[in-house]
């Protein structure tokens, strides 16, 4: 995530936001367990929510 935790801040061949293919994946592992993500959006309360698709359950990602 970016300093103002509204986008993610990606670099190299990740830059354009796309994984071209799963060699693209390995060095970033955002969460794991969700399935399918199909949103991921800040809430008010400022944490990142992430609704899946799979599951059809609505994750909120915080600190540890």
């Amino acid at each position: 995530m970016n300093e103002d935790r509204n986008r993610l801040d990606l670099d190299g061949v990740l830059a354009d936001k796309v994984a071209n293919n799963n060699a693209e994946l390995d060095d970033l592992v955002f969460g794991q367990g969700f399935g399918i993500a199909t949103d991921i959006r800040e809430g008010p309360d400022g944490y990142l929510y992430v609704l899946s698709h799979i599951h059809g359950n609505l994750y909120r990602i915080v600190p540890n």
